[in-house]
């Protein structure tokens, strides 16, 4: 019966994973902190760091952006599902990218994808994956990861000091990460070519077999 029962699990996590298009509705932030940003040798920019809720298909999701050289959307938007990795494909090093990403919410911790996750843990939990998609080099690891250096720069707002405790808690989810064991395929993420693209973790069985309903069951990538 447990065998049974896992297959039947793992069917409806790669079902959701790889289903096609979805409604999404901004729903707010959530939780975590202004900061201060610079992508790509570009200008700084005061942005919120955490967790966004978005409407998918009408079920509220907690979620995390991956994609912080575009503008974020608060409207309804159509945006595709697909593997972690799929929306990273457009990145360098794309399923070591996702393969850090999922590692370091595994030492995050199941909290992040709460509602009531601490703010600065949210924070943390934001910039360290801006910081992965965008300066992660598998060949250095962790060591790779800075967010005063590279492609990817973070600071507070309008360039002050970032807090201590955000901090703190970024260089102790990159520390963490050199250990830990994640895996990408626990996460789904939603593209879209003229909006920031999220990704959240697979919802639970019972939600997951809801948001299979009227689904196709083949992606495709648009980007």
């Amino acid at each position: 019966m447990k065998t049974i029962a896992f297959v039947s699990l793992t069917a409806i996590a790669a079902a959701v994973v790889s289903a096609d298009t979805v409604q999404m509705q901004f729903g707010g932030v959530s939780r975590g902190s202004n900061v201060s940003i610079r992508v790509n040798g570009g200008s700084s920019h005061n942005v919120f760091a955490g967790s966004v809720i978005h409407n998918i298909d009408t079920i509220r999701t907690v979620t995390y952006c991956i994609d912080p050289d575009q503008w974020a959307s608060t409207g309804t938007n159509v945006f595709e599902q697909t593997a972690l990795e799929v929306a990273l494909s457009h990145r360098s090093f794309n399923a070591d990218k996702a393969d850090a990403i999922a590692r370091i919410a595994k030492v995050a911790g199941q909290d992040i994808w709460s509602e009531t996750v601490a703010t600065d843990l949210a924070s943390a939990f934001q910039l360290a994956v801006w910081e992965v998609v965008l300066d992660y080099n598998p060949g250095a690891g962790a060591g790779s990861l800075d967010l005063g250096l590279g492609n990817f720069k973070a600071a507070g707002v309008n360039g002050s000091s970032l807090s201590g405790s955000i901090s703190g808690l970024v260089a102790h989810l990159f520390s963490g990460m050199q250990s830990a064991t994640g895996n990408p395929n626990n996460f789904v993420a939603y593209t879209n070519r003229s909006h920031q693209d999220f990704m959240t973790q697979i919802p639970a069985p019972g939600a997951a077999a809801l948001a299979l309903m009227g689904l196709p069951l083949l992606a495709t990538r648009k980007r």
